[in-house]
């Protein structure tokens, strides 16, 4: 206990000790960050080379040992979208969900517009008078073929538009329809919701919105990164497989073909784009867009093969 006091009262006894402390502080954080450091290199390949990523496994959990990494996407060029390009409110709204399978001029929903109320009415005028009108001009086909593109410009199905035709009045409510079949890819909508069609600078002008979009059948795909040196080798129509992880099954494989190889690599990664087609896998592939896969291709020698990373 004295010698507490003694150190006490010393002079800058206590203020030498801070410094030590600190000190030993300072190093101890520095050597923490260099263990850290060595670990993060040593747990992502972004801390190495491209050779030095790729380590030497013979399988992985059941799998061939090299394989590419891939994605399931949907090829944007069999997708179609639904937009609606009046002021509306959505009622109506069935029982939707990305993923579900729908049929071509299904309805999806259902819209009330006034606007859509006035074009349907200026269409029937005309329908209804079309006699004097062919007498008052002589483009009076043309008017009528113009209200009736108005209609389906607008979103009005051709089946809507027959039966307005055949009641001679105005329907209260739109359907939006489906426009293919296959999987509901996106929805944007909900009941009430309000939808603005825009600022509108011509007859069949206006930027609408998007209130849903299909995909058809057969629009998904699997997009794989294969380095150049594999990539030269694959040829269209190849045959390849594709692994989907699975929780209860693990890996499951499934065949596929090759539908394309880019002709370029990617001037980030210096890998070409493989696009690959199932051929008939699980029927839930068609949901698992963005799902990240594994692809193997057949008669691919080992020697430019990828091997799974830890």
């Amino acid at each position: 206990m004295n010698s507490n006091f003694e150190r006490a009262a010393k002079p800058g006894a206590g203020f030498l000790d801070a410094i030590g402390l600190a000190v030993l502080s300072v190093c101890a954080a520095a050597s923490l960050l260099v263990a850290a450091s060595v670990a993060l290199a040593h747990s992502s390949i972004a801390g190495f080379s491209a050779d030095e990523a790729v380590h030497d496994h013979s399988t992985r959990d059941g799998m061939p040992p090299g394989l590419h990494p891939g994605v399931v996407v949907a090829d944007p060029r069999r997708i179609e979208t639904v937009v609606v390009k009046i002021n509306a409110r959505v009622v109506g709204m069935r029982p939707l969900y990305v993923g579900k399978t729908v049929t071509r001029g299904e309805v999806l929903a259902e819209l009330e517009s006034a606007e859509m109320v006035t074009v349907q009415n200026t269409y029937l005028s005309i329908l209804n008078h079309m006699n004097a009108v062919q007498e008052a001009s002589v483009t009076a086909p043309q008017k009528l073929i113009e209200a009736r593109m108005a209609l389906s410009w607008r979103g009005m199905a051709a089946a809507d538009i027959a039966k307005l035709e055949a009641t001679r009045q105005p329907l209260k409510r739109i359907a939006i329809r489906a426009p293919a079949s296959g999987i509901l890819y996106n929805l944007n909508i909900s009941n009430d919701q309000i939808l603005n069609a825009g600022v509108q600078t011509g007859l069949f002008t206006a930027a609408g919105t998007t209130v849903a979009s299909v995909a058809a059948s057969g629009a998904f795909l699997v997009e794989a990164t294969v380095p150049v040196d594999a990539a030269r080798r694959l040829r269209t129509a190849g045959d390849a497989t594709v692994y989907l992880p699975d929780a209860g099954k693990g890996w499951v494989p499934v065949a596929a073909s090759i539908q394309s190889v880019s002709a370029l690599p990617t001037a980030s990664s210096q890998r070409q784009v493989v696009r690959v087609v199932l051929r008939g896998g699980p029927e839930r592939v068609a949901r698992l867009n963005g799902l990240m896969v594994t692809v193997g291709f057949k008669g691919e020698p080992d020697a430019v093969r990828e091997k799974p990373a830890d």
